[in-house]
């Protein structure tokens, strides 16, 4: 451990002669308010969790820990929510349209990414369905989901139950 504490202060160093002034000035910044915030997410362990009286553990608070100490400033870890990552299963138009709602109804702090892979598909299943334009894709602002769905698309019932 001992080992790993005297590298920091280096690695800080380094950072600061390979990145430029910005950096440095960031650096100080830090050193300067005595203290350095840390993002860690507290519901998933060994990244992060809550022990007795509240206090966080797990490997990403004990690296905070272990840079602040680098530095000579006191650590702050700051709670933060695990981001998602909302996924377009190639389902057609109607799960995209789906997913494209979910994605910009979801708060800009929960939300990681977003992937659209309707657009590459060859066969239409959804009239409105939202479409990747420039790499960006929005859900549509009308009613419901935004879209109609293409039922000659969809050949006959899989399974029919009852008379």
């Amino acid at each position: 451990m001992d080992k790993g504490l005297r590298l920091i202060p280096g690695v800080a160093a380094a950072v600061v002669a390979f990145a430029g002034s910005a950096l440095a000035d960031k650096l100080d910044d830090i050193i300067a308010s005595g203290k350095l915030r840390c993002a860690v997410v507290l519901d998933f362990p060994p990244m992060g969790s809550r022990v007795s009286a509240n206090t966080p553990i797990g490997f990403e608070v004990d690296s905070c820990d272990d840079f602040a100490k680098g530095l000579g400033v006191k650590a702050e870890i700051v709670e933060t929510p695990f981001p998602m990552t909302i996924e377009d299963t190639r389902g057609g138009g109607i799960v995209t349209a789906t997913i494209a709602h979910l994605a910009q109804s979801t708060p800009d702090e929960f939300g990681f990414t977003s992937t659209d892979l309707n657009s590459d598909g060859t066969v239409s299943i959804a009239e409105g369905a939202p479409q990747r334009e420039s790499g960006v894709m929005r859900a549509s602002k009308a009613p419901g989901l935004g879209i109609t769905p293409r039922l000659e698309t969809f050949g006959g019932p899989v399974l029919t139950i009852g008379a």
